[in-house]
């Protein structure tokens, strides 16, 4: 007959023993909760403070040069909005970025090059500037993404609705997506604006010139050159 010390010694073993087996048995499934929780946005927050501007900058690039253009926005975007004072050199790392890569080898990087620009756009868009967004946008259309450029030029127009030289590159990049009865509104659209404005009488002209409404485009031509005398083009195709 056990005493009432040693019962009570044996309850303690007894006790102690049920909860190592109860933890050793449970301990991989608590492991699995705590690992695979959901994160909570401050420490997602905190987790990405931790990674420098440049960091992010470079990180972004890189998975734009391995064409994981998704990833690179990503990281360039986060760099962008943690990094607001640095915005605008931001922008112009990656337009700098995006030159080199297409002229390291421009059939291959092009593509690279395009998926830095349209990185750089999403940051434009941040600035809320309209002359950085055009900019960056001219940049797009100039390396033949004229859906991009669009995005671009009609962001510029919610911020300075009365831009003409917006709805002149409008009218460009319409053209290029021959969409071309939304590319002479926009050209109308401009001199409607700067009834002044000598390239887009010239360019309605080469549309017009390209439907074979001949004496029109002649007129739109002429239009241009009296604008404008030193405007060789349109003295050009007046005279052609």
């Amino acid at each position: 007959k056990l005493n009432t010390h040693n019962q009570n010694c044996l309850s303690d073993f007894i006790v102690r023993r049920s909860f190592t087996m109860i933890f050793v048995r449970y301990l991989p499934l608590l492991m699995t909760l705590v690992l695979f929780a959901p994160k909570t946005a401050s420490q997602l927050q905190g987790r990405s403070s931790d990674q420098s501007w440049e960091d992010l900058v470079h990180t972004g690039v890189d998975f734009h040069q391995k064409y994981m253009h998704k990833s690179g926005r990503e990281y360039i975007v986060k760099a962008a909005a943690q990094y607001q004072s640095r915005q605008k050199e931001l922008i112009h790392s990656l337009l700098a970025a995006a030159k080199a890569s297409s002229s390291i080898e421009p059939d291959r990087e092009s593509v690279v090059a395009l998926g830095i620009l349209e990185s750089t756009l999403a940051v434009a868009k941040l600035t809320m500037d309209a002359e950085t967004i055009y900019t960056v946008s001219n940049e797009l259309l100039g390396a033949n993404a004229p859906s991009s450029a669009l995005d671009g030029y009609q962001f510029v127009l919610t911020l300075m609705p009365n831009l003409p030289s917006a709805y002149h590159q409008l009218g460009l990049t319409f053209s290029r997506l021959n969409r071309i009865d939304d590319a002479f509104d926009m050209y109308y659209k401009a001199i409607s604006f700067y009834p002044r404005y000598a390239i887009s009488y010239n360019n309605l002209g080469v549309l017009l010139s390209k439907m074979g409404r001949v004496e029109e485009a002649l007129a739109h031509y002429q239009a241009a050159a009296d604008i404008d005398e030193n405007y060789q083009d349109a003295r050009n195709n007046v005279v052609s």
